[in-house]
């Protein structure tokens, strides 16, 4: 068992703010854990999910959208398997 990183950083600068962002699932065995770390480009944001690849049989990928309000940074995962904020 390993635990597999993933870091996304939140870009408005350069995306559009009903853009996916995308966490690679490849090389990732039923055993592995997956941490998602993310943070934001210009905002003292910093989040991290956990997720065990077991629960992601099948899948080559995450998907999760950003809604900012402000201050306030929410991230809303896409899909039926959403990982456990930590």
């Amino acid at each position: 068992m390993l635990i597999i990183e993933r870091n996304r950083t939140i870009r408005p600068s350069t995306r559009e703010s009903s853009s996916k962002y995308r966490v690679n699932l490849e090389n990732v065995q039923t055993n592995d854990i997956i941490r998602i770390n993310i943070d934001h480009e210009t905002k003292p944001f910093q989040e991290s999910y956990t997720i065990a690849a077991k629960s992601l049989m099948g899948k080559k990928n995450l998907y999760f959208n950003v809604q900012e309000n402000g201050k306030d940074i929410s991230i809303v995962w896409a899909g039926d398997v959403i990982p456990t904020k930590i």
